[in-house]
């Protein structure tokens, strides 16, 4: 995500966190967006923020299509 977001150049703008389920869903009124796996969105629930579903985060590819649509990049 962090490697997406250099390529922007959208670092200086915006954090990147690893947290568990727990901690997504009491901490989503600090976040813009929630990238996650399946299984842990199914978890999350109904949120007030955008919930994206990355299967491989090591892929910049598809991490750089979930925040162009969050973003509208």
């Amino acid at each position: 995500t962090e490697q997406v977001l250099d390529v922007w150049g959208w670092t200086p703008y915006l954090g990147v966190e690893a947290t568990d389920t727990i901690s997504a869903k009491g901490r989503c009124s600090e976040a813009d967006a929630i990238l996650t796996s399946g299984a842990i969105a199914q978890t999350l629930g109904e949120l007030p923020i955008p919930v994206e579903v990355v299967d491989d985060f090591t892929s910049i590819s598809e991490v750089d299509a979930a925040l162009r649509r969050i973003f509208d990049v």
